[in-house]
């Protein structure tokens, strides 16, 4: 959605799998890092079914500008006539499914029903429940680490297409990793080499953790990128330790 804008919030999409069913989520990642809010113990999900919904599930490209607009009326609706926070968004298997944090969801269903009856014929379900720690959007919404190396991902190739960098060029792609011990961040050297990439520097974190630099000659596309840092997820989570992240520099054709 394009039509609200929330200076104290942060969201970001992400694409995954839930119970083998493809899922696009997106996520308020500001109240998942600031949250829970005492004042909104109440959780709200309500789910609109597309009209059109395309192979995998997700509502189809004829649909978006319609859907979009009732969507930012239902988000302004409930924050407004709720008090409420949009935590974020579901969309799989033919539906999308917003959670909202309300002081008190009890007559969510006509504030609802209100903006549908605008936007027809669009039908909703919803569910109210106690949630004060906020656990479904901490558990559910939150994206893991994978999930969280798609979002960096995209920033980092944002910022390389800003200086015109080509991404189709090969150049050493700079990933990183830090490990609890020095010990474990040395078992995992083998592992990343059987993976491809090439051990640069190690070194100690002010915060006394191990730190590993390692890298590869690859195209910094997306995919690329994120093939090589989901093995090394999976390398240094097996370790003990967490991915960090990669960069290169900008690279342009002559």
């Amino acid at each position: 959605m394009t039509g609200l804008s929330f200076p104290d919030r942060r969201y970001e999409p992400y694409v995954t799998s839930i119970e083998g069913v493809p899922a696009m989520v997106l996520a308020d990642l500001a109240a998942i890092e600031g949250g829970p809010d005492p004042s909104r113990p109440a959780l709200l999900r309500v789910r609109i079914a597309f009209l059109e919904a395309g192979a995998e599930g997700f509502r189809g490209e004829r649909e978006e500008p319609r859907f979009a607009a009732m969507e930012e009326a239902l988000v302004a609706a409930v924050e407004s006539r709720l008090s409420a926070r949009w935590a974020g968004r579901i969309s799989r298997h033919g539906y999308a499914e917003y959670a909202f944090y309300c002081r008190d969801a009890r007559s969510a269903a006509p504030v609802v029903q209100g903006v549908l009856d605008r936007h027809r014929p669009y039908r909703f379900r919803h569910d109210v429940e106690d949630d004060p720690a906020w656990d479904y959007l901490r558990s559910f919404l939150a994206p893991g680490p994978k999930e969280m190396h798609q979002i960096r991902s995209r920033h980092v190739r944002v910022a390389l297409d800003a200086e015109g960098d080509d991404p189709s060029i090969p150049r050493q792609i700079d990933h990183f990793a830090h490990f609890a011990s020095p010990a474990d961040r040395d078992a995992v050297r083998a592992d990343l080499e059987k993976l491809g990439f090439v051990i640069g520097e190690s070194g100690t974190a002010p915060d006394g953790r191990a730190t590993l630099a390692f890298h590869q000659v690859a195209p910094a596309d997306l995919r690329t990128v994120s093939a090589a840092g989901y093995d090394a997820i999976d390398a240094c989570a097996a370790r003990g330790g967490t991915y960090d992240g990669w960069g290169c520099k900008v690279t342009r054709r002559a």
